[in-house]
């Protein structure tokens, strides 16, 4: 594996095991969810290995985070993801009054 490939392997490895431990998640309950055992979860979160991008996906998906996250690091998009689906779980009258609350704070900007 080439040093950029080995980099982005640990970068992203470590960045699944923060948000797996964040949920209080175990490399266990992980592991069941994309349906593969324990050790495969280790050995991506320590960057010893590329995981194909189905892997990839399924871990996305059970950890709930954002693609772009993972792969760059950059929390404003895995925050701008929960968000939206804090949004998405608003009534319409709690939507509306949610954004007469952002103009009226953000008025003046």
């Amino acid at each position: 594996m080439s040093n950029e490939k080995k980099k982005l392997a640990v970068e992203v490895g470590q960045r699944i095991g923060f948000l797996r431990q964040k949920f209080g998640m175990t490399q266990e309950q992980l592991a069941e969810k994309i349906e593969t055992n324990a050790k495969y979860i280790t050995v991506l979160e320590s960057g010893n290995k590329v995981m194909r991008i189905d892997t990839f996906v399924n871990i996305c998906n059970a950890l709930n985070a954002d693609y772009s996250y993972l792969l760059t690091g950059n929390e404003l998009l895995q925050q701008s993801k929960q968000l939206q689906q804090r949004l998405e779980k608003l009534s319409t009258d709690e939507y509306a009054a949610l954004i007469a609350f952002l103009d009226a704070i953000t008025k003046d900007r």
